[in-house]
């Protein structure tokens, strides 16, 4: 089941003490997705509207769209673990399921940030 929330992807978001508002989260969360992707020459389309959901599913396109090795460095840049079951790309779900993953170590690279800078 795909998550609805940024709490429901990555939990510690709801222990978070801070002003930031869930939209501004979502929206430093992409900001750190859009940072990983241009620090390997590559572009990653604007995005219309900053709802987890739509999130996911632009980054699927993006996903489908990278050549192998591209994608190989991608996933070493967001820094997702390589034994991870989702790097099984005979799943008929692979993408949908990968963009999930690639959004919650996103997120906990923002949590982390907002946490620790106070």
């Amino acid at each position: 089941m795909a998550p609805s929330s940024l709490n429901q992807l990555v939990p510690q978001f709801s222990t978070l003490s801070t002003e930031l508002s869930m939209h501004e989260l979502l929206q430093a969360v992409w900001a750190q997705l859009e940072k990983d992707t241009h620090a390997l020459g590559l572009v990653i389309s604007p995005l219309q509207g900053v709802e987890l959901s739509v999130m996911h599913q632009h980054l699927v396109v993006f996903l489908r769209e990278l050549a192998p090795g591209s994608l190989l460095e991608f996933l070493y840049r967001v820094d997702l673990a390589e034994t991870s079951e989702v790097l099984n790309p005979s799943t008929a779900d692979f993408f949908e399921n990968l963009a999930w993953h690639i959004l919650r170590r996103e997120a906990l690279k923002v949590y982390f940030r907002v946490h620790y800078a106070g």
